[in-house]
């Protein structure tokens, strides 16, 4: 696998994040797997995020983050990326997708229930009530 366009951006704690360019078809199947279902869910739902898989701090497998120039990224743990399945990898980019939907500043508030547990609706996972954690988040 070559990288074109590799480059350090910033050193925060213990970890780098570098940026690299890479084809998809020239990166291992696990990682053509992850970005290739996040491709789909963004090109589905028409979001205007880049599809990321960094390292993140301990505990976080993935996160919606939003740059100071208002562009967006759904970042997925190498770790998840690594050790997790199809299903865990897919929830976790439609738990992403609807923090961007839901707009900034909502967390994980009701307005971030309703459009995440929509979006999982859509994806085919079972709905859950209200007061039993939404059943699909």
């Amino acid at each position: 696998m070559r990288l074109k366009n590799v480059r350090r951006v910033r050193k925060q704690r213990d970890w780098e994040e570098w940026i690299a360019e890479v084809r998809v078809g020239d990166v291992p199947d696990h990682t053509r797997r992850t970005l290739t279902t996040g491709i789909e869910l963004v090109r589905k739902y028409d979001l205007p995020c880049d599809i990321e898989i960094r390292d993140l701090p301990p505990g976080m497998l993935a996160a919606h983050i939003w740059r100071k120039d208002e562009s967006c990224a759904i970042a997925i743990s190498t770790r998840l990326n690594f050790k997790g399945d199809n299903r865990a990898i897919h929830r976790r980019l439609i738990h992403e997708a609807a923090h961007h939907l839901s707009g900034r500043g909502h967390g994980h508030d009701e307005t971030f229930r309703r459009v995440a547990s929509a979006l999982y609706e859509r994806e085919g996972y079972p709905t859950g009530e209200r007061g039993d954690g939404w059943g699909n988040m």
